[in-house]
């Protein structure tokens, strides 16, 4: 299945350390965080997220993103 211009926003639980691409704070083990995914012209794109980051905010984020590639 192809992600077309979708982003798709997941919550998962850190095995390791992660940084928030938006407000760059440390996601450490254990911690709750968001991730989200996208493809481009066949190129995958994947992101960290802290937990507390809006929905709205990831989307923009990811969106700037793909139009930078």
């Amino acid at each position: 299945m192809t992600l077309g211009n979708r982003t798709i926003i997941k919550t998962h639980k850190a095995k390791k350390h992660y940084r928030c691409a938006i407000c760059d704070c440390l996601i450490e083990s254990g911690e709750h965080y968001q991730k989200a995914s996208s493809m481009k012209n066949g190129i995958f794109i994947a992101r960290e997220f802290c937990i507390l980051e809006s929905w709205k905010d990831i989307h923009a984020h990811m969106k700037k993103v793909k139009e930078d590639l």
